[in-house]
């Protein structure tokens, strides 16, 4: 089990297994060469590291946490600036998927490897709805929030099973009872 510290750095690690990933997409979507791609889509990369570490924090936001204040605190920011441009079902979307956080058990469906690859779903399929080109799919912004959301997973995995556990701490009292036998003799 791990905290906020300890989901961080495993979105900054995940982010960095998972670069040479994303910057094979971005090159893929330019079509050209690397010229081309530094000065059309080298912001991916930036926006592909912020997606990792919020998809390492998203699972906690059904508990009042950093992870939450951070995640909520982007989602004002961009509810505002929808409202502000306009997009007024965009930011009724976004505001209805927030409450999952809110109306969600800790550690429920927050919490599962298909939360994992449902919820970032959006970033795969809005581009793509967006300019209508199957180049402009998401594949590298959806890879990224996927592969931090099951760095979160990961960390919170006990380091041994309950059964591992107990015969972990059988061991270590049969051990301490011969050196206590050992000396006592």
């Amino acid at each position: 089990m791990s905290d906020f510290a300890g989901h961080s750095r495993a979105g900054l690690i995940t982010f960095f297994w998972i670069l040479p990933v994303v910057t094979l997409f971005n090159f893929w979507r330019v079509e050209g060469n690397w010229l081309d791609w530094l000065k059309s889509s080298s912001w991916h990369i930036p926006l592909c590291f912020g997606l990792t570490y919020l998809g390492a924090l998203f699972p906690d936001i059904d508990i009042k946490s950093k992870s939450q204040k951070i995640i909520y605190s982007i989602i004002i920011i961009f509810m505002a600036l929808l409202i502000i441009y306009h997009y007024y079902g965009w930011a009724a979307g976004i505001g209805f998927f927030a409450l999952l956080g809110i109306i969600s058990k800790h550690r429920g469906f927050l919490h599962t490897k298909a939360a994992a690859f449902l919820l970032p779903l959006p970033l795969l399929i809005i581009p793509l709805l967006i300019t209508a080109r199957w180049r402009d799919l998401g594949i590298e912004f959806y890879l990224a929030t996927v592969a931090g959301y099951l760095s979160h997973l990961k960390a919170d995995e006990p380091v041994f099973t309950p059964k591992e556990t107990f015969s972990i701490n059988k061991r270590l009292k049969l051990k301490k009872s011969r050196t206590e036998k050992a000396t006592n003799s």
